[in-house]
């Protein structure tokens, strides 16, 4: 299993496209795990979020930034993707084009 967690908020414009990015990576890849990370202070802003790219995969709301503060993420636009043998790969800014998919399809090309 490849992993592959961004983190967003509703608010943060370049995570529009981050997210739009997020939703074809998963869908072009359903061998691929992918975890939304909503850091909003309300659940309006993640919930718009999910909704204006009808995100297919679990997005966790992550008001206090427990989660986030646990995987040393400071805020939004970020991106990690964790190999099948659950070590961490990719740390970056996934609003970059084609990073978070180049990351992702790197690792699912590798042999289990």
């Amino acid at each position: 299993m490849v992993l592959v967690v961004t983190f967003f908020a509703g608010t943060c414009d370049s995570c529009e496209q981050t997210m739009a990015d997020a939703g074809s990576l998963y869908t072009d890849n359903r061998d691929l795990v992918m975890v939304g990370v909503a850091l909003d202070g309300s659940l309006e802003g993640a919930r718009g979020m999910v909704a204006r790219h009808e995100l297919k995969f679990p997005v966790l709301f992550d008001p206090d930034r427990r989660v986030a503060q646990r995987l040393d993420v400071t805020g939004p636009k970020t991106g990690l993707a964790v190999d099948r043998r659950g070590i961490l790969r990719w740390k970056g800014d996934p609003s970059a084009p084609g990073v978070m998919r180049d990351a992702a399809e790197a690792l699912l090309a590798e042999s289990a």
